[in-house]
Order: structure tokens, then C-alpha cells, then sequence
């Protein structure tokens, strides 16, 4: 999976730093808290033109996000890890 940062870089979770992806995790809680609005449109032709708007919160929105491959990856760092 790769993650777009904030500059619009692209780089592959595994990649990231393990305070990226903490944090990374935080802020797709708290977006998934708070919900935010998804836009989709579409057509070829005035005719075929469509348009939706809709608000999502919560499971849905932290499924639409991504959040699992980021809590995947942050289990994933932490079974190499032995204590």
C-alpha cells in the first residue's frame, strides 16, 4: 500500500517511520471521528453528467481510508519487535 504525505510524496507504508505511522493512525482516527464528505462525479456528455455528495463517520469512514493496512503494518513492526 503506499501513503501520500502532506508534501504529496508518495511512499510505501513499510517504509515509513515509526512515528509517521503512529501518527499517520492518529489522524485517521480523529478524520473518522469527526467524519468529512465525499464528492463523486461523472459523464461524458450533459446528458450523462451525475453527481453525488454524501458525509461519512466512523467504521465506514476509517474503512475508506485505509486504516486497516496502517494498523496491519503497525502489528506487523510490532511482532518483530521482542520484548
Amino acid at each position: 500500500m503506499i501513503h501520500i504525505c502532506s508534501d504529496g510524496s508518495k511512499i510505501k507504508l513499510s517504509s515509513m517511520s515509526y512515528m509517521h505511522l503512529i501518527n499517520t493512525i492518529g489522524l485517521l482516527g480523529r478524520k473518522a471521528e469527526a467524519g468529512f464528505i465525499i464528492e463523486e462525479g461523472g459523464g461524458t456528455c450533459p446528458d450523462d453528467y451525475w453527481y453525488d455528495r454524501y458525509e461519512i463517520k466512523g467504521q465506514e469512514a476509517l474503512e475508506h481510508l485505509g486504516y486497516g493496512h496502517y494498523i496491519e503494518e503497525l502489528n506487523n513492526r510490532t511482532k518483530e519487535v521482542k520484548l
